[in-house]
């Protein structure tokens, strides 16, 4: 008997960019910072603060609590 793990290996401080998938066919491309389980939604100069982020396998997830919604980052 046995099992498979995969590790999950956290993705980097700093600053990136990446697309969230919103309906079929529609991107919408955003900047953002990871510093610990914080991320920073970022829009010329303002910084949107998302806190308690999370990650399931290659997959980042932003909650914004104003909206009361969670964003699923795009995957690689």
């Amino acid at each position: 008997m046995g099992f498979v793990a995969q590790a999950q290996i956290k993705p980097p401080d700093g600053i990136g960019r990446d697309v969230f998938t919103l309906a079929v066919g529609h991107m919408a491309p955003f900047n953002f910072e990871l510093a610990g389980k914080t991320a920073y939604l970022i829009n010329g100069s303002e910084r949107f603060e998302l806190t308690n982020i999370t990650q399931r396998g290659n997959s980042i997830f932003l909650p914004v609590d104003v909206y009361n919604t969670v964003l699923p980052e795009a995957n690689e």
